[in-house]
C-alpha cells in the first residue's frame, strides 16, 4: 500500500512514526521496518506526560529495540514548547480537565501528537508523518464528518501544510491488528484512559456494529468514503494564533477555551 503514495526517489524517504505502544502502532512500526518495495527511513516518536502513554513506553521500546529502530521520547515540557503553552503550572490533562470537564483527553491528544510528529519531521526534513489509525477509526470518524454534515477527510494520505499525514493501516480492524503482539494489545487495553465522550463513543459503536452485523459494508463504506474524499479540494486552514492547522475557523468561546489551556489559567469559564 505505501508505494501507491510515497515520493518515488532514489534517495530514502524519511517517515515520522507515531507510536504508543498499542497494538496499532506496534504492527505499524513492525510492518512497516520490513517495507521493501522503496527505500525508507523510520523514526519512531512517541510522547509523554499522560499516565496511559507513559505506561507505553518500555513496550514501545522493546518492539523498536527488536526493529533496530531508534524511539525519540518527547516529554511533556517539550509538547508544551511545541503547543506553546506556558512552561509552569497544572500539567496539560489537569488544564484540559478543567476547561473541558465532560470531553475526552484523547481529543486533545491526537493534536499533541500530530505537533509532536511534525516538529519532529521539521528537524528531520522529512515529508511524511505517519500514525496508526486503523480501520474502525477511520470509518468512526466518517460517521462523525457525515453526521456533522460534512465531507469525509482525505484518507489515506492527508496533506496538512507541507506535510503527509499517512495511514497504512486504515483498511486493517483492529482485530487483526491486535493479533499481531497480543501481549502488548492486552496490556494497553488495561491501562487505558476512561472515555466519557458519548459522541465518540456513538460513532465507534457503529463502526463496530456495522461490521460485525454486515460483513464488508464497513470496507465498502470506507472505500467509498475515500472516493468522495478525493474529489474534495480540502485544505486544512493555518490559524496564525495559535500556530498550527486546524479543520476548520475556531470559535470565539472555544478559541477562549483554548487560550485558557495554552496559559493555564483555568479558573473560570467564558
Amino acid at each position: 500500500m505505501l508505494d501507491t503514495y510515497l515520493i518515488v526517489s532514489d534517495a530514502p524517504v524519511k517517515i515520522i512514526v507515531g507510536v504508543s505502544g498499542g497494538g496499532d502502532s506496534n504492527a505499524l512500526i513492525s510492518a512497516m521496518s520490513r517495507y521493501q518495495t522503496k527505500k525508507i527511513e523510520l523514526y519512531p516518536v512517541i510522547i509523554c506526560g499522560l499516565a496511559e502513554w507513559d505506561s507505553g513506553i518500555p513496550r514501545a521500546k522493546q518492539i523498536c529495540d527488536d526493529l533496530g529502530l531508534e524511539l525519540t521520547v518527547i516529554g511533556e515540557k517539550e509538547t508544551r514548547e511545541i503547543l506553546g503553552a506556558v512552561p509552569e503550572g497544572a500539567t496539560l490533562i489537569d488544564r484540559f480537565a478543567k476547561v473541558f470537564p465532560d470531553d475526552d483527553f484523547e481529543f486533545f491528544g491526537t493534536l499533541l501528537i500530530r505537533l509532536a510528529l511534525s516538529r519532529v519531521a521539521a528537524d528531520r526534513e522529512a515529508d511524511y508523518i505517519c500514525t496508526g489509525l486503523n480501520f474502525e477509526d477511520l470509518l468512526a470518524e466518517v460517521f462523525s464528518k457525515l453526521l456533522g454534515g460534512t465531507a469525509p477527510l482525505p484518507m489515506p494520505v492527508r496533506l496538512i501544510g507541507d506535510l503527509k499525514l499517512i495511514y497504512p493501516l486504515w483498511q486493517l480492524p483492529k482485530k487483526i491488528i491486535d493479533g499481531c503482539f497480543p501481549k502488548y494489545s492486552y496490556d494497553n487495553y488495561q491501562e487505558r484512559y476512561p472515555s466519557y465522550a458519548e459522541g465518540r463513543t456513538l460513532f465507534y459503536h457503529l463502526a463496530y456494529w456495522i461490521t460485525a452485523e454486515f460483513p464488508q459494508v464497513g470496507e465498502k463504506l470506507l472505500q467509498a468514503a475515500s472516493g468522495i474524499a478525493s474529489q474534495v479540494d480540502y485544505k486544512f486552514p493555518f490559524d496564525e494564533e495559535f500556530g498550527f492547522e486546524t479543520l476548520g475557523s475556531i470559535s470565539l468561546p472555544l478559541r477562549e477555551k483554548f487560550r485558557k489551556i495554552l496559559t493555564g489559567n483555568t479558573s473560570a469559564h467564558p
